[in-house]
């Protein structure tokens, strides 16, 4: 796992409890952030980590949050943002992904992102190929596969 010890301290509400948010929950608490967890579907996909608090998003201490993790499909500003995103941006806390706790875990990591409507899979696995038969780590991370804060660095030659 990635953890961003940089992050240690904070605090930090989580939007979206499926495979990403989970892995960015599981990472935070690892590096010593307090946590503030909520899905408006279901419950958690997995254990909440220890010391984490499940609430409605209108419970989290908005004054005292720095970071709003977003997990990918709700909406943060467009077509019109989640409610969360939209008090995030009122009380001036960084809304991020689960992909920036990754970075800030291991910054010195060189990723290739791939975004896009269609294609995505397909272009990753092509992508990840491509790395591998050119003798590179390349794990393959992301909605469909593995959250790129549960990765291991791959070293150098990743």
């Amino acid at each position: 796992m990635l953890v961003p010890h940089s992050m240690s301290g904070t605090k930090v509400g989580i939007l979206g409890l499926g495979l990403s948010g989970m892995a960015a929950a599981h990472a935070l608490a690892a590096a010593g952030a307090r946590l503030w967890l909520h899905d408006d579907n279901a419950a958690p996909r997995g254990e909440v980590p220890q010391g984490a608090q499940l609430c409605g998003w209108q419970d989290w201490p908005w004054d005292e949050l720095t970071s709003m993790v977003i997990s990918p499909g709700i909406p943060h500003a467009h077509p019109q943002p989640h409610p969360a995103a939209a008090r995030a941006g009122e009380a001036g806390v960084e809304v991020i992904s689960e992909i920036e706790i990754a970075m800030r875990a291991a910054p010195q990591a060189r990723i290739v992102a791939i975004t896009g409507t269609n294609g995505k899979s397909t272009t990753t696995a092509l992508t990840g190929h491509c790395l591998r038969s050119a003798g590179r780590l390349s794990p393959s991370a992301g909605t469909s596969a593995t959250p790129p804060a549960i990765w291991t660095i791959p070293g150098r030659t990743g």
